[in-house]
């Protein structure tokens, strides 16, 4: 959570002038002049100037009779696409003569563009060109609705779920995992993904059965680590006491502590083959509604993102003329944030620009360590396959952006303190390596195109709210002013601004916090702006409207309902809701028993 403090205008200020052109560092200029033909892979580091890089690199491919509209970039979001976009048009507009004759390259977000292929061909594979866009929103409604219609199959499963809405989020997570990770090569459909997992699971099963465990008289909790002796002799409270006799023979109580750990390996192992052998069975009814979801979106006309995406892939791969079209209309393609690529993405994306009849030249540019969509998706594996996808070799190394203008030392520091662990190469007994390419530690620039500060760092203690707040407020205003001044000593020597307002980030552990001191910036004659805080959702009316649609949606929602009823509407008061309880759960166990019988139990 943050808040962003500039000063307020007291009068109508003029347009700061326009600073100067950025010189490219030694970095990126090896980036910006590479042959126009050449696949780049680029690991940017935060604030090493990607973004002028990228802009720089698609000018010099103008400058090289490339013709803008046959180049592609692709970013993960409208704002980051406007941004590319805006630098771009507007640096090669200044460059050109007749602007009006300037053909602007095609920016898309990485969803835009693959639907704007399945708009284009999707009836080739089935997919209706009016199907509308679901939101993550949407789609858990549709879940929802879905698994509400078939509650008779999430019964006769024998797979017992907590919530209703626990089943929906399952749901959700098992069909976007399959859309952006089982989807490549041959492998192009969600029921073929379907198929394979179903097959996986039979012979997962067939191996668990074959162990001859009594699942029965396993139990439902992990067994907890025996109490051993503190006199023996050990490394951790798992391993055994290795303490022996002279003739060879383990001691008593080294026997006896090697007796427990064995017992207690035995049944832990049990138990977490029993939970494993649960999940899979479990999986298996989350497939069953998957298809069934998969199916209401088709006969409602609506899909996911990931849907897109999917049928994007079944086109290029069923269809080659389609890719073949696409690398004739776009012969260079900047992709943007590639850590961030899900693998169905990066298989797309292979598919449609590096095929055997022919390639455009591909440039990634991206950063491991800022990977921030791996809830959603995002490959682990996003620049090894780009290596392997677009026949890079083995030993390749991608280009480097790690110098950065904006940070002071100190900030880097600390920055690479924090990386640390990020740059070995230690495996962690998985057989998946995480450490994909290496990732040169930040550092700051050395040519002199800007200053180099040391940074500093206070650390302050306040007896009380009210000297914190003040103190912040003190610190706002004085960092401002000194912004302020320095702009103006450098007018007067008759250089640029440096182009921008002055602003303070203020950064907070917890939401609850900011509404004050927001108000006491506001009140010293600030501008701010907050993000992360949802006072909003907090206001005790919205949270009441916000309970009535829980229990609308979902009426096993037992606490948006109490404090629905405890509304001065309904008015019912501590005792009334502890009756109400009793009475619910009397009436649950009639229900039970009553399907007990039904069921011949």
């Amino acid at each position: 959570m943050a808040t962003q403090c500039t000063q307020r205008a007291q009068a109508q200020e003029p347009q700061p002038a326009r600073p100067a052109k950025k010189t490219p560092s030694r970095q990126q200029r090896a980036i910006i002049d590479a042959a126009a033909d050449e696949d780049l892979l680029v690991v940017a580091g935060a604030g090493s100037g990607k973004t002028f890089t990228m802009t720089e690199r698609i000018i010099r491919f103008i400058d090289d009779g490339v013709p803008p509209e046959h180049i592609l970039g692709l970013t993960f979001t409208r704002k980051a696409a406007s941004e590319l976009l805006t630098r771009v048009s507007a640096a090669v507009a200044g460059r050109s003569r007749t602007k009006s004759m300037f053909m602007k390259p095609d920016v898309y977000t990485y969803d835009a563009f693959f639907q704007s292929i399945v708009r284009q061909y999707g009836l080739l594979v089935g997919f209706d060109q009016q199907t509308q866009p679901l939101s993550e929103a949407g789609a858990r409604q549709l879940i929802a609705t879905t698994v509400g219609e078939h509650m008779d199959v999430v019964r006769d499963s024998g797979v017992e779920f907590t919530r209703f809405t626990a089943i929906v989020d399952d749901v959700f997570a098992l069909s976007s995992n399959i859309a952006s990770s089982m989807i490549g090569g041959d492998c192009d459909s969600v029921d073929e993904a379907v198929a394979r997992i179903r097959a996986w699971d039979r012979a997962f099963l067939e191996r668990i059965d074959a162990m001859g465990v009594d699942f029965d008289a396993v139990g439902d909790e992990a067994p907890s680590v025996p109490e051993l002796s503190a006199k023996s002799k050990r490394l951790s409270k798992y391993q055994y006491d290795r303490r022996v006799k002279a003739n060879g023979e383990p001691y008593a109580q080294a026997q006896r502590t090697n007796e427990k750990i064995d017992y207690w390996r035995d049944h832990i192992q049990q138990f977490h083959i029993k939970q494993m052998r649960e999940a899979t069975v479990k999986r298996e009814l989350l497939l069953t509604l998957v298809q069934l979801v998969a199916d209401a979106k088709r006969r409602n006309h609506m899909a996911e993102f990931s849907d897109f995406t999917v049928a994007a892939y079944q086109l290029v791969t069923r269809f080659p003329s389609i890719g073949e079209r696409y690398r004739a209309r776009y012969t260079h393609v900047l992709l943007d944030e590639y850590q961030d690529t899900s693998t169905t993405q990066a298989m797309l994306l292979a598919k449609l620009f590096c095929a055997p009849g022919g390639k455009s030249a591909v440039n990634a540019v991206g950063d491991p360590f800022q990977s921030i969509y791996a809830w959603r998706g995002a490959s682990p594996g996003a620049f090894r396959l780009f290596q392997r996808s677009f026949g890079l070799p083995d030993d390749y190394e991608p280009r480097a952006l790690s110098e950065t203008r904006r940070n002071a030392v100190v900030v880097l520091r600390a920055a690479n303190h924090l990386t640390a662990a990020l740059r070995g190469r230690k495996r962690d007994g998985s057989s998946v390596q995480v450490h994909e390419v290496d990732v040169r530690t930040l550092s700051n620039v050395t040519d002199g195109s800007a200053d180099v500060h040391e940074g500093t760092v206070g650390v302050l203690g306040y007896a009380t709210r009210g000297q914190e707040i003040d103190g912040v407020v003190r610190f706002a205003k004085h960092a401002i002013a000194k912004h302020e001044r320095e702009d103006a000593e450098r007018i007067a020597r008759g250089e640029e601004p440096r182009g921008t307002k002055p602003h303070v980030a203020v950064l907070f552990r917890g939401k609850t916090q900011i509404p004050t001191f927001q108000a006491a910036l506001e009140e010293a004659g600030l501008t701010t702006f907050a993000v992360g805080t949802s006072s909003l959702l907090e206001q005790p009316e919205v949270l009441d409207v916000l309970a009535l649609m829980h229990v609308v949606a979902d009426r096993s929602d037992a606490a948006s309902l109490m404090r629905l009823l405890a509304t001065p509407r309904f008015g019912l008061g501590a005792a009334d809701l502890r009756a109400l309880a009793r009475l619910a759960d009397e009436r649950n166990v009639d229900y039970r028993y009553r399907a007990l019988v039904e069921a011949g139990v």
